[in-house]
């Protein structure tokens, strides 16, 4: 049966369109290294949002903790080893609507340190190349969830974390 045969005042593409709008959980992970110095994005491609620069994360799977979803996603992305992972403060999260893809996200920015190895291009069909960015002067354009001065010096001093 269609769904138009079970809510006849409701046409096929708005209940598709409907059935298709959700909200997704999901982390980016800032990557220090030389201390606040420099920071890890990469430029993606894909469905929406293709030609920006972000940080690596992606979806938190069902029963993940916060740590485990980034630091997979670290690993997925990059083949990076990194330090303990935390919340990043003063923005935690940030909620962004995608009305192109009918999607809505709550990222929730986590940071750790780089311990270890180079940046590897692990998934292709997602980013051109993971870069060592200056945390002064990110990449633009910017992924939309990420606010731009998200990594700017008065953000990064006096942390209550000996990062």
């Amino acid at each position: 049966m269609s769904p138009s045969a079970m809510f006849p005042a409701i046409d096929d593409a708005e209940i598709n369109w409907k059935l298709r709008q959700k909200v997704f959980p999901g982390v980016a992970v800032i990557i220090w290294k030389d201390g606040y110095q420099h920071v890890l994005m990469g430029q993606r491609i894909g469905k929406h949002a293709a030609g920006t620069y972000s940080f690596p994360g992606g979806h938190i799977e069902y029963g993940e903790t916060l740590e485990q979803a980034a630091r997979r996603e670290i690993l997925e992305e990059t083949g990076l080893e990194v330090q303990e992972i935390v919340p990043y403060q003063p923005f935690p999260f940030k909620t962004s609507v995608f009305p192109e893809i009918g999607r809505q996200y709550v990222t929730l920015f986590m940071e750790t340190r780089w311990q270890a190895g180079e940046p590897q291009l692990l998934e292709p069909d997602k980013c051109t190349g993971w870069h060592w960015f200056p945390s002064h002067l990110l990449p633009r354009p910017l992924f939309p969830d990420i606010p731009p001065d998200i990594c700017h010096p008065r953000m990064t001093t006096n942390r209550s974390r000996p990062y």
